[in-house]
């Protein structure tokens, strides 16, 4: 089953974990911490 979480995005970090200020670039990985547990093809939107 799959559940729906919101999550406030405090902190992105780049591959090498270094701390930046925006995801620039369509197709730059990036990371982030959440609270919920997420697993490989989830999917992420942004609220508007």
């Amino acid at each position: 089953e799959i559940q729906t979480f919101k999550q406030v995005v405090d902190k992105i970090y780049d591959e090498e974990g270094n701390e930046l200020d925006a995801a620039r670039h369509p197709l730059q990985i990036v990371q982030i911490k959440v609270d919920q547990p997420i697993y490989p093809n989830n999917m992420m939107r942004k609220e508007v």
